[in-house]
C-alpha cells in the first residue's frame, strides 16, 4: 500500500520535484524505532482504494515498517462471497536531527527487498497517526549535496540528494515551512490514523 502510493503519485507527477537519491543513502541501523502497531485508516482518502477494508502495521525485526492491505470487493456472482486481497509493502523512517519531534524521513522497498530511495516527510502524532507529505524540490535551496534536474526550463523535475546532510537540510526547512501558518493550509497526501480497538 505505501509504496503503491508513492509509484502512483511518482507516476502522475513523471517523478516532477521528487526528492530521490541514486545511492542508498541510509542502512538499516538508521532506521527509526517508532511504535505503529495496529489498524489504520486514511482520513483524508485521496489515495485509498474504495474497496480498502482495513490497513495493519507491524513492526520487523530490522525495524522496517510492514503495511498490509486487506481489500474487499463484491463477489462477482450473486451470492458468492466477497473477493478479499491482501497485499503487503514495507517502509522504513528515519528520525531527522535536530528537527521537532515526530518528523522523520520515510521511504519504501522495491518487491526484491531493495530501498526504493523516493523520500517522503512523515509526521508521527502522539497517538500514533501518520501524517505523510511529498516535498517539492522546486521549493528546495540549492546546496552542496543535491543535485537539482529540469528538463524544462524553469520547473525543477526532482531533486537528487548525495549526502544524507543535504537531505536533512532540506527536511528541515521544508518542516518549518508545513509547520508555519500559511494563508492556505498545506495538508499532507495521507493522514493515517489508527482505529481505536475496543
Amino acid at each position: 500500500m505505501f509504496q503503491r502510493m508513492i509509484v502512483s503519485f511518482v507516476m502522475a507527477l513523471g517523478l516532477s520535484g521528487c526528492w530521490i537519491s541514486e545511492e542508498d543513502l541510509f542502512t538499516p541501523e538508521d532506521y527509526a524505532a517508532v511504535e505503529l502497531e495496529g489498524d489504520y485508516i486514511d482520513k483524508i482518502g485521496a489515495i485509498q482504494e474504495d474497496d480498502l477494508e482495513r490497513m495493519t502495521v507491524s513492526v520487523e525485526a530490522d525495524r522496517r515498517i510492514k503495511w498490509t492491505a486487506i481489500t474487499s470487493r463484491p463477489a462477482q456472482i450473486d451470492g458468492g462471497p466477497p473477493v478479499t486481497r491482501e497485499e503487503v509493502d514495507y517502509t522504513a523512517f528515519i528520525k531527522i536531527p535536530d528537527a521537532p519531534d515526530g518528523w522523520h524521513l520515510a521511504f519504501g522497498f522495491k518487491r526484491s527487498g531493495k530501498p526504493e530511495p523516493v523520500y517522503l516527510l512523515a509526521n508521527i502524532q502522539p497517538n500514533r497517526g501518520i501524517k505523510l507529505y511529498l516535498p517539492d524540490c522546486l521549493g528546495t535551496a540549492i546546496r552542496p549535496g543535491v543535485e537539482i534536474s529540469s528538463e524544462t526550463p524553469g520547473i525543477a523535475t526532482f531533486c537528487k540528494f548525495e549526502t544524507r546532510k543535504a537531505l536533512f537540510s532540506a527536511s528541515r526547512n521544508a518542516i518549518a515551512f508545513i509547520e508555519r501558518p500559511q494563508p492556505i493550509k498545506i495538508l499532507p497526501i495521507a493522514d493515517y490514523r489508527p482505529v481505536p480497538s475496543y
